[in-house]
């Protein structure tokens, strides 16, 4: 206990002498300064911390017969075809990307939802939305959309935008298609 409180006196004495604080402050507005560059100009790098801390890879890509083969059912659209589903769906929750538009055309989701037909093509669409995600500036990913990290994949989407009664549609609708939801 006495350690801790000559510790803390000795941080106490230093910062008192002017000289020694304004040397603190300046290397503490230095160290933010660099945390603010790293996040500012390597979103990249700030999008691989975040990855390794959940466990998950922004914009990692499985090959589309490897999904099959996961899944056991064929894919019922080409690539682009998922990547122009996932911008619908981001147009529906997000507004075009426009940070002061508000809500989510509930219509358009299950819209999305009932144009999969196989497991496939649910995996297939939240690998196009976390690559949708992941191809956004660093401005829309991290600032102006709060939240942005729950909506980084489709189940994290739809639980954010869509209320309880709702989601139990998106899950009868995935459902009656054949597809069992993760959300």
């Amino acid at each position: 206990m006495k350690a801790n409180t000559k510790k803390l006196t000795s941080t106490i004495d230093y910062l008192s002498d002017p000289r020694k604080a304004v040397t603190a402050a300046v290397l503490l507005v230095i160290a933010v300064a660099v945390v603010v560059l790293l996040l500012k100009q390597g979103g990249k790098l700030w999008n691989k911390v975040v990855g390794l801390w959940n466990n998950s890879s922004l914009g990692q890509k499985t090959s589309t017969k490897k999904i099959e083969n996961q899944t056991g059912t064929p894919s019922s659209y080409l690539p682009e075809q998922y990547a122009q589903l996932a911008s619908r769906l981001w147009d529906a929750c997000c507004a075009g990307g426009d940070f002061w538009v508000f809500g989510t055309d509930e219509d358009e989701v299950y819209a999305v939802l009932d144009a999969l037909q196989t497991q496939a093509d649910y995996v297939m669409l939240c690998n196009a939305w976390v690559d949708l995600v992941a191809s956004k500036s660093w401005w829309v990913r991290n600032l102006t959309w709060a939240g942005l990290q729950a909506r980084s994949t489709v189940p994290g989407l739809l639980s954010a935008e869509l209320t309880r009664s709702e989601l139990a549609r998106a899950r009868s609708i995935l459902t009656s298609n054949g597809i069992t939801p993760d959300f």
